[in-house]
């Protein structure tokens, strides 16, 4: 199994090799055994496998599911951008338009 290494040293596991690590565990394989085969704390291992128990229901039928990729978040973040000036755009059309009603109400225009 490759793994990345950080600039501080550390390994960068993906969920893939997380979830087939949990997978060895489940087989049959302790913790201690994995830890030395992968070069793993064990502690790792079992805060993986407190999550995968604590997290949602719907993760716990998909464990480690697929992350969306880069370029589905940058196009979502684009697009929430957009969305969050086209709202500012409008509390500011808004403000003024009532702006335009409290002074045509003050003057009796309206």
């Amino acid at each position: 199994m490759e793994f990345r290494i950080s600039t501080s040293g550390k390994k960068l596991l993906t969920q893939e090799q997380k979830a087939q690590i949990l997978r060895e565990q489940d087989s049959g394989v302790n913790a201690a055994e994995l830890s030395r085969k992968y070069g793993i704390p064990m502690q790792s291992i079992y805060k993986w496998r407190h999550n995968l128990k604590s997290s949602s229901v719907l993760q716990i039928q998909k464990p480690f599911a697929e992350v969306a990729s880069m370029d589905e978040l940058k196009k979502a973040l684009s697009e929430i951008k957009l969305l969050r000036q086209a709202l500012g755009k409008m509390t500011l059309d808004r403000d003024i338009l009532q702006d335009a009603v409290n002074i045509a109400t003050k003057k009796k225009w309206l």
